[in-house]
């Protein structure tokens, strides 16, 4: 499956699943003091409220201080926030008051323990949402954290001198997926010790990349004396450099785990070239060249980065086998040129590499909506994202739609691109993205060979919907937190995460799903199921017998009865 992956210079872009899939941002944001969200639209005698009480999953004792989220995740909010925030009392007690009718999730967290949601089957998993009725008051509502797992340890080299600056990541297989995922990461100081808190309960690797400081990390190696070609490379615990023969770490609720590394050196090789410019002169700019793995995350780090001279020269050290992209980067009058290339390392040093510095391409076109529609066309934006894994530098194409539909993207680089339209209007659907006589809706728009003709983009407010209960095939009962998936079954939909449509039932099993795309799809319901699992063809045959048919036309609203799959101990390592 292809995705894009960002630097930190970036927000996460992440993939649109449908409203009901929005969770809240890593470290469980609140809400900006002096911030008051607008109720005009919702009378005071409609606001809801809730209570519950926040226990400790292992003890059953109450957690007091325990933050609060209540955030928004469907998309009929009149308010100027999307959520609400409090803290639990010295009984971990928690009450909420003045609340919108809508649907929402509660998500907890504290320090000591792992972040929880309200009706999650357990740490780091996906809980059930919450809908609130008009003057509704919903109470006895329960939230569980799990006391979170430390690991700690020290890295050494072979010598037992401590290192520093390295990177210790914890990963661990996910289900459905053949790469390793990240689950924690820590950096060694200068007695070589890490320490990484905040772990759910589970089976994890460690891994360890050494990485230069950035001032020897961006020079050039001029030693008078060679220093031979050898450089620590990435092992996982105990000390090897091969996963498969890696050592697991068992983390327990609570418990902490002490893990040392040794690094070892291997030969490595080194990647020269120039980075020239098809743009002008770059000066007094001076590029910077980032070699990173063309698969993204799937194991320990290995970026390595270098600035060229002023002739555009560069080298970089210390590169062990594999498949990567080679980036060269250069902002110059508020904009960002840049050029990337794919290499493969063997055995052998690479040198001679040409990087061609080239100015973006002008991607123009109109936007329409199929039939009558009362939308403004300057509401929508259109994006676009690389459908390859790799490193963006700058800021994704984007731009906004003019009154007459116009739009006009510039200085994009050449790649493959998928559009996603963020913030359409409920019901919208992207019916298709014509280039030409070719619609590259599922194929993508190729501009490695030069910018294309006018774009025609057709929007349709005729999506569909599907609604409908999951229940328990051991107890027909209601199952509430569990995940609804619409999976594809086009061809050409299947390695298109925007075709696949997740939402999350509510406290009473209910779901509801929008703005789906007519097409054929088989939906499945997990009880538990880690995110993403279910974009993996191969993790969804498992249970293609327990997915139920839809075929979905435009404005059709389809009500589904699902019964819950148990994963059957089908998780990750």
């Amino acid at each position: 499956m292809r995705t894009a992956v960002l630097l930190v210079l970036l927000p996460l872009m992440l993939f649109a699943q449908g409203v009901v899939e929005t969770r809240n941002a890593a470290g469980m944001p609140v809400q900006p003091k002096g911030q008051v969200a607008s109720l005009t639209e919702t009378k005071p005698e409609d606001l809801g409220s809730l209570e519950g009480q926040v226990l400790n999953a292992f003890t059953g004792e109450p957690i007091r201080k325990a933050a609060v989220v209540l955030r928004r995740v469907d998309s009929t909010a009149t308010s100027t926030l999307s959520g609400y925030s409090t803290a639990t009392d010295d009984a971990g007690k928690l009450a909420m008051k003045d609340i919108e009718p809508g649907t929402y999730r509660m998500t907890v967290n504290r320090t000591g323990y792992v972040n929880g949601e309200y009706g999650a089957p357990g740490p780091g998993r996906q809980g059930a949402t919450l809908t609130l009725g008009r003057a509704q008051k919903v109470g006895d509502l329960v939230v569980k954290l799990t006391p979170h797992g430390v690991v700690t340890g020290r890295v050494v080299d072979r010598d037992g001198d401590p290192v520093s600056n390295v990177q210790v990541q914890l990963v661990r297989s996910a289900q459905g997926r053949r790469q390793l995922t990240l689950s924690g990461a820590g950096s060694t100081n200068d007695l070589g010790e890490y320490r990484i808190f905040g772990v759910a309960p589970g089976r994890y690797l460690l891994s360890a990349t050494y990485r230069r400081t950035p001032l020897v990390e961006a020079t050039l190696d001029r030693s008078a004396t060679p220093q031979g070609q050898e450089d620590f490379v990435p092992v996982y615990y105990p000390g090897t450099p091969d996963v498969s023969t890696a050592g697991e770490l068992n983390v327990t609720a609570g418990g902490q785990v002490r893990a040392d590394l040794t690094l070892v050196k291997a030969r490595t090789v080194r990647i020269s070239g120039r980075v020239i410019s098809a743009i002008g002169d770059l000066a007094p700019a001076i590029p910077m060249v980032t070699l990173t793995p063309r698969s993204g995350f799937g194991g320990p780090l290995s970026n390595r980065s270098s600035a060229g001279g002023r002739d555009g020269k560069f080298e970089l050290a210390g590169i062990t086998p594999g498949s990567y992209f080679l980036i060269s980067v250069v902002n110059q009058k508020r904009k960002s040129y840049s050029a990337r290339v794919p290499v493969e390392v063997g055995s052998s040093n690479i040198d001679n590499v040409m990087l061609t510095i080239g100015g973006g391409l002008e991607v123009n076109g109109h936007l329409q909506i199929d039939g009558n529609s009362s939308v403004r066309l300057t509401s929508i934006r259109v994006n676009m994202e690389p459908r390859e894994f790799g490193i963006i530098f700058g800021p994704l194409p984007n731009t906004s739609v003019k009154d007459d539909g116009t739009f006009k993207l510039e200085e994009v680089s050449p790649d493959v691109y998928n559009f996603f339209f963020p913030g359409l209007p409920d019901g919208f659907y992207v019916k298709s993205v014509r280039s030409g006589d070719t619609d590259v809706l599922a194929t993508g728009l190729d501009l490695i060979n030069g910018a294309p003709v006018n774009l025609d983009i057709v929007l349709s407010p005729n999506a569909g919907q599907v609604s409908g209960t999951v229940q328990s095939p051991k107890t027909q009962q209601p199952v509430p937190g569990a995940t609804v998936v619409l999976v594809p079954i086009e061809r050409e939909r299947v390695d298109q995460l925007t075709y696949y449509k997740t939402a999350s039932t509510d406290q009473s099993g209910s779901f509801t799903i929008k703005n789906v795309a007519p097409g054929e799809y088989k939906a499945y319901a997990w009880d538990d199921v880690e995110s993403g699992a279910y974009y993996d063809p191969g993790f969804v045959k498992q249970f293609e017998s327990k997915g139920k048919p839809v075929s979905l036309r435009e404005s059709a609203k389809l009500t589904l009865q699902l019964t819950s799959i148990p994963l059957d101990g089908a998780s990750s390592r």
